[in-house]
């Protein structure tokens, strides 16, 4: 069984950092992988919505909802949690575990309750648990790899963690770069010198630029369609899904554009149907603003609407179709297999790979489809190096799910069964959420107890201004105000819909519009109204070209309804799983049969993988600065090259193997110091900007116990014996010169002072200031009384310690 477990363990916390699973083995077989750990684990981190990182999630809720409801807390961003769930529902239902089977142990609302016990956090969000860990703290931030995606950060007092298995530095089609660097290149400042960075380099992204490779990806496409082939792309359908539907949409809207074949039906192949575009439809925020902007000028909702070329169906569903299509097909073994039973026997078909599937067990058929790929290359085939479709002609063993429905005495066992289990789950958690009532229940009478004496005050003040005379007191009551939804707001705007207008101002004024100022006609309906109220007020019989109108708007409305209806329906039949909760199905006996089969296709890689490639990773983690860099273990190869240039660049790189822990004893360099009062009435404070202050001392450090903390020590600084050393031999000034303010200061003495060109303040026309950087401002021009007046204002806005 190939289960993925990192841990990170503090002297009062044991933090489980993506617990995947691959789909080799059984139920039986997580529950004893995890038994040994879970009794000690604290919190759970996920930082991607793939089945990498979360495969297992949904078995150890299911086998350890005692631990976790009361006790474990897991943290991942909301993309995180609904795309979770539906790669869950598709990895589970392929291997058996979950689904309308007889000898399946889970149904979907376990699936459902894990991901909603997950606490969904925003990017750059602290969550602080401080009081309860001892100081203790989580951010989330971008990673770039896939939606949701994220960096975490774990800090103590002590340490500081970056924990980045996946991660991209440059924006590819639906999402934004990663939150390492800014906008001009350089290292964020809150991800600056961590002491250690835990970090994966097994799987190495293309240097080609994402762009290019996207191009490549919609001519192989493009020249499929042409040959009459169909396409099948596999797919992780909470991960690179979404992306490949943007491409594919984009790339039929481009053929309608260009009068090119653009009316070929696109088939979504899932065992949970359309719930990720469902879910993707209301994240766009998550996503790259430039993207969503693309499709609102197209007139669509989102890039994910392809409502009228697109089926959702089973791999069952998809023999009664037949003719070119297009296939987005769940990568899970038993989903894949049929989908190539069904289509590389009979039709064209070019299979096209968008990810290296190294990780994947050995009869995956993706992993058969990849050894293929690498067999051409490595005897030189031509069209495999140039990245063009190689023919594939071979016979291939899939395993294949035969069902065999149950009569109704075996199924109304196999129920009763499922609803004994299901009422176990069910008191469960309703024996924990009486006991959190019951600590709420405590805390809230604490709450009110400390607050008593202010409520007494409160009332006593309103008594007092009732005798004084005053019979109008102004009393605000809260009422809820249910507003209308607004139906023509954009995808961006579906939860806050109404949001206030910008302004735009420049040197001249508001900006306006000028169709604002100019006459408008009268909307076509508002003159047929007014047209017929007017005919109805006067003798004139105008009465047949009245029906006539109110015909068309009559059947316009209905039109329009039908349509709204039909898109409501279609969205519901997309979502609807119930198909696989036996106790509103059909129960079915499940086997496996090795099937080996003849196929004929053709078959390209195109790397569109979201990651980073080798050589950004060995100049951007030394840019980072981290004390270590600590490489986890994985099943497929590592790249040494990277190891090797990040090792040349001074970093310290610690490469981890699986089953063996290391402990690290971080040599601490920023601590927190408390100054001793007597020190503290010796120190010139000056204040640099409006939020630091700076001081020149010279003392000795010693660590006295924390009354607050028992067991913890802290480290105070105490003046010295010797007086005559707090002398000090140099000067340094420090702070930070702010360009705006140098400007007010100069004009509040009579000098002329603009800023040219970018970020160049010139005084009188004879001095420039300039920042080169946060650490660098240059005062230049020739030696005069305005020169050194600049100078000594740029020298008053800095401490001299």
């Amino acid at each position: 069984m190939k289960e993925d477990k990192q841990q990170v363990r503090f002297e009062n916390v044991i933090i489980l950092l993506d617990p995947g699973w691959n789909g080799e083995g059984s139920f039986d077989d997580c529950e004893q992988f995890w038994t040994p750990y879970i009794s000690e684990i604290d919190i759970v981190l996920i930082s991607q919505p793939t089945i990498e990182c979360l495969g297992s999630y949904s078995m150890m809720f299911k086998q350890f909802l005692a631990h976790f409801r009361p006790r474990i807390q897991v943290y991942g961003t909301l993309p995180v949690s609904n795309l979770g769930r539906v790669n869950s529902i598709d990895l589970l239902t392929s291997v058996g575990i979950l689904g309308p089977f007889s000898d399946a142990v889970m149904d979907l609302e376990d699936v459902e309750s894990s991901f909603d016990l997950i606490d969904t956090v925003k990017y750059s969000q602290t969550v602080d648990l401080k009081s309860k860990f001892d100081g203790l703290s989580l951010e989330a931030h971008n990673s770039g790899y896939a939606p949701g995606g994220t960096i975490w950060t774990i800090i103590t007092s002590s340490e500081k963690i970056l924990y980045a298995p996946r991660w991209n530095h440059t924006r590819d089609t639906i999402l934004n770069s990663a939150d390492l660097l800014d906008n001009t290149g350089n290292p964020t400042s809150f991800m600056m010198h961590p002491t250690s960075v835990i970090t994966d380099v097994s799987l190495i992204g293309s240097a080609e630029p994402q762009r290019k490779r996207a191009e490549h990806f919609t001519d192989t496409m493009k020249r499929a369609i042409q040959m009459n082939n169909s396409v099948l792309i596999p797919a992780e359908v909470g991960g690179k899904l979404l992306e490949l539907v943007v491409l594919v949409n984009n790339f039929l809207y481009e053929s309608k554009k260009g009068g090119m074949k653009h009316d070929i039906p696109v088939f979504l192949v899932s065992y949970s149907r359309g719930r990720s575009l469902t879910y993707a439809k209301s994240m766009l925020e998550w996503l790259s603003s430039q993207v969503v902007k693309t499709w609102e000028s197209r007139d669509s909702r989102s890039p994910f609407d392809i409502v009228s070329r697109l089926r959702v169906v089973t791999p069952e569903g998809l023999g009664g179709y037949t003719g070119q299509k297009i296939c987005l097909v769940s990568e899970v073994d038993d989903i894949l297999s049929q989908t190539i039973n069904k289509l590389c026997s009979k039709d064209k078909v070019t299979i096209i790979l968008t990810e290296r599937h190294t990780n994947t067990p050995i009869k995956h058929p993706l992993r058969k489809l990849n050894d293929k790929w690498q067999q051409a290359i490595k005897n030189g085939s031509r069209s495999a190096l140039d990245g063009n479709p190689i023919t594939v002609s071979d016979s291939m063993s899939l395993r294949i799910m035969k069902k065999t429905i149950l009569n109704k005495k075996d199924a109304d066992k196999v129920r009763e069964t499922i609803k004994a289990r299901n009422e176990i789950r069910e008191k469960s958690i309703q024996e924990f959420t009486v006991k959190n009532n019951e600590v709420n229940a405590a805390a809230a009478i604490l709450f009110d107890a400390d607050d008593e004496s202010s409520d007494e005050e409160g009332v006593g003040a309103m008594d007092a201004r009732g005798k004084s005379g005053s019979t109008h007191v102004k009393v605000e009551v809260p009422v809820d105000i249910t507003v209308g939804g607004d139906s023509t707001a954009t995808g961006k705007h579906l939860m806050f819909q109404f949001h206030p207008v910008k302004i735009k101002s420049d040197d001249y004024g508001d900006v306006v519009n000028l169709k604002n100022f100019l006459p408008q006609e009268e909307p076509y309906d508002q003159a047929q109204s007014l047209k017929r109220s007017l005919n109805n007020s006067n003798d004139y019989g105008d009465e047949e070209d009245d029906d006539i109108y109110e015909v068309l708007d009559s059947r316009t409305r209905k039109s329009k309804n039908r349509k709204v209806d039909h898109s409501i329906r279609k969205q519901e039949d997309d979502d609807d799983i119930t198909y696989l909760d036996p106790l509103k199905s059909d129960i079915y006996e499940r086997t496996i049969v090795e099937t080996k089969i003849g196929i004929r296709c053709s078959l390209v890689y195109i790397d569109l993988t979201s990651v980073v490639n080798a050589r950004s990773i060995s100049i951007i983690w030394p840019a980072i600065k981290p004390r270590k860099v600590i490489i986890i273990p994985s099943s497929a190869t590592r790249d040494n090259n990277v190891i090797t240039n990040l090792t040349k660049r001074n970093v310290d790189v610690l490469v981890t193997e699986f089953n063996k822990p290391n402990e690290m004893d971080t040599s601490v360099k920023a601590i927190d110091i408390s100054i001793d009062p007597s020190l503290d009435q010796l120190l010139n404070w000056q204040r640099i900007s409006r939020s630091f202050t700076v001081a020149h001392v010279v003392g000795k450090l010693v660590t006295e116990t924390d009354p607050k903390v028992p067991h913890r020590e802290k480290v105070i600084l105490k003046p010295l014996n010797n007086p005559l050393a707090l002398h000090s031999r140099s000067s340094l000034r420090i702070g930070d010169v702010r360009l705006p303010e140098l400007k007010r200061r100069l004009t509040a003495e009579n000098h002329k002072a603009e800023f040219q060109g970018e970020g160049t303040l010139v005084v009188d026309g004879k001095v420039s200031v300039r920042k080169i950087n946060d650490a660098e401002t240059i005062v230049d021009g020739s030696p005069s009384d305005v020169f050194y007046k600049v100078k000594s204002a740029v020298s008053d806005m800095l401490a001299n310690v």
